[in-house]
């Protein structure tokens, strides 16, 4: 079973990693280490379907475990002053994709072109999760 993580036991910070139509990412902290907590938007929290999805998203990835996926800690569901938290809690990964790549071009380029190795090492590990989580479809 998923474990549940009150939301007293998070501290949030204002750092937000990103945001999408459901809801945004930022960085907190539980036990005292880094986590990201995905936070589905309050006016969609309120929705049980939305509850659901997210319910069956954390159970799917619960179950996952592999080093190029990013791991769930746990999730967050609670009804306070009618303000609904519905929360996935996962592991903080350090740095993205993103960033590396915006690291190696441009005129503000912190480090070199990327060598064709590394872009190799690089669509390895990505083509190593997906296929790890292909192999799960059948299982979950």
């Amino acid at each position: 079973e998923v474990l549940r993580i009150p939301s007293r036991c998070l501290l949030l910070t204002d750092k937000k990693l990103g945001s999408g139509s459901y809801g945004e990412v930022r960085i907190a902290y539980w036990r005292g280490c880094p986590v990201a907590v995905k936070m589905l938007y309050e006016v969609l929290a309120s929705v049980q379907r939305n509850i659901n999805l997210l319910l069956q998203e954390v159970s799917i990835a619960w179950q996952v475990h592999h080093p190029n996926v990013a791991a769930v800690c746990g999730v967050t569901l609670e009804m306070e002053d009618e303000k609904t938290r519905a929360w996935i809690i996962m592991d903080l990964l350090q740095g993205s994709m993103a960033a590396l790549i915006d690291a190696t071009q441009g005129p503000q380029r912190v480090y070199g072109p990327l060598t064709l190795r590394e872009q190799v090492d690089m669509a390895h590990d990505a083509l190593c999760a997906l296929d790890y989580l292909h192999s799960l479809v059948s299982v979950l």
